[in-house]
């Protein structure tokens, strides 16, 4: 299981953000992110930040990415808008 470090303007810098995917929440990040009781619980451990702002450990930005998309990779018009991401805690959760 891979965590994922992403970092973007709104996020706060203070606290670690990761990725969520689809490896690491079980289920789509999105479909988590709407139905899951410990975001409506926790909401300072989770954030739904724009796919443009998203900066990965390495330096990839947004689509550059891949770790964020199914496959490795785009898939035509079902590009991703946003990217979930959760705190160290909301990780564990």
């Amino acid at each position: 299981m891979a965590f994922n470090r992403v970092f973007a303007p709104e996020l706060p810098t203070y606290i670690c953000w990761y990725a969520l995917t689809t490896t690491l929440c079980d289920l789509q990040p999105s479909k988590f992110y709407k139905e899951s009781p410990f975001v409506v619980h926790f909401p300072n451990e989770f954030k739904k930040v724009s796919l443009e702002n998203i900066v990965s450990q390495n330096g990839a930005k947004g689509q550059q990415a891949s770790f964020l998309f199914d496959g490795g990779g785009l898939r035509g018009g079902n590009a991703k808008k946003f990217v979930h991401v959760a705190s160290p805690f909301g990780v564990l959760l």
